[in-house]
């Protein structure tokens, strides 16, 4: 046992924060996320359960670093065209974050299958979700605040989980199935023409 906590230690030269979420992400992978155990993660990670618990007093707390930081890849990476409609860069980076989810794809479904599988964790799940998006319609230039902000955020999400499912089934190596229920998602988002179709 000590043995192996060593030997991922050696693996994971950026601290045991990086550990932490690298481990959540291959137990997650092999295991329902609703069933996994800190004592599961420690091991993976190489760390202690009183360890882990200091940076991450919950399991939701580890899903939205994890979502944190592939967000924050995504937009950090994305360049925006000014010359394309607010509709265009959402769908661009909304592919982008697919994209990148695709790396780490049976994680991220075992993330999707286990929301709302306590009620105490259903707030919990929602915030990450739409804080989540709603980083993604403000960088295409989406109102986000204010007094109708929370109804774009809320209609984009309530498409979007459909397109999430379209993309925990497609197999695809160009993601074909995903770009084209994300397209006709926001098709249909009729009336938000004012907002998503003006350019940048």
């Amino acid at each position: 046992m000590v043995t192996q906590k060593r030997k991922n230690r050696e693996h994971h030269p950026k601290g045991p924060y990086t550990a932490v979420l690298e481990a959540v992400l291959r137990v997650a992978a092999r295991d329902a996320w609703q069933t996994v155990s800190y004592w599961q993660i420690a091991e993976e990670a190489g760390l202690s359960i009183s360890e882990i618990e200091v940076l991450f007093p919950t399991k939701q707390d580890m899903v939205a670093a994890i979502v944190d930081d592939l967000d924050a890849r995504v937009l950090s990476s994305y360049q925006v065209d000014i010359s394309s409609s607010k509709r265009d860069v959402l769908f661009d980076v909304l592919m982008e974050r697919f994209d990148a989810m695709t790396e780490h794809r049976a994680a991220h479904i075992s993330f999707l299958k286990s929301y709302g599988w306590t009620y105490s964790t259903k707030r919990e799940d929602l915030k990450i979700y739409f804080c989540s998006l709603a980083k993604y319609l403000s960088v295409s230039g989406i109102e986000t605040r204010g007094l109708f902000g929370p109804m774009n955020v809320a209609a984009v999400g309530l498409g979007y989980l459909y397109v999430l499912f379209v993309w925990s089934q497609d197999t695809s190596a160009d993601l074909s199935k995903t770009m084209a229920a994300l397209d006709k998602m926001l098709s249909r988002l009729e009336w938000l023409k004012g907002y998503v179709t003006r350019a940048v």
